[in-house]
């Protein structure tokens, strides 16, 4: 039987292969600088084309599992036939009352400080103060914060202290990485 997850499936994955080869083919009209004599790994395109085939392959393997799931029948499925009725699971209170589901304040509130973090970071800090500062600045906020709702307190002060480490090493790690492998300039 298709269930629905396929048909989007095979829908996302058109999408996916369609984007990717996309990216491979823009990647390959960037120019190649041949005439600065470039060591041949730094090209400007060779990142982008790298992705580019990894997101056509990753949609390549969606569209063949959506595909023999029978997520190609894109039209309305007809209701299995015969199927057995069971009755919705619904969970109990102590007194064997059915209990109202209430969605997980936890996913809300996690969703609320990406939102605002995200906007914090693209709209206050990146582009008006320098990369690596920005960037730890950000990963050492949504680290404890997510830390902060998953544990509902406050973090360990070595909770803490590990979200500041990771925060130096990626916020300066990725910035010495674009600077100093892939020489892209980084805003700040």
């Amino acid at each position: 039987m298709t269930r629905p997850m396929d048909k989007a499936d095979f829908l996302f994955s058109l999408v996916l292969t369609a984007f990717g080869l996309g990216v491979l083919v823009e990647s390959l009209r960037l120019p190649r600088l041949e005439e600065q004599n470039i060591n041949p790994y730094t090209v400007p395109g060779l990142l982008p084309g790298i992705l580019g085939v990894l997101m056509a392959l990753c949609g390549i393997a969606l569209l063949v599992r959506s595909a023999l799931r029978g997520g190609w029948r894109l039209g309305a499925a007809p209701p299995p036939a015969e199927a057995p009725a069971e009755p919705p699971t619904v969970a109990l209170d102590k007194d064997g009352d059915a209990q109202a589901s209430e969605p997980d304040r936890g996913v809300l509130a996690r969703l609320v400080v990406t939102v605002v973090l995200t906007a914090g970071y693209a709209l206050g800090l990146f582009g008006h103060v320098p990369f690596g500062p920005a960037t730890v600045a950000f990963v050492f906020l949504f680290t404890t914060a997510t830390e902060w709702i998953e544990l509902g307190r406050r973090p360990s002060l070595r909770a803490i202290a590990s979200a500041a480490a990771i925060a130096v090493v990626v916020g300066f790690g990725v910035q010495i990485l674009f600077e100093q492998v892939f020489y892209v300039r980084l805003p700040g």
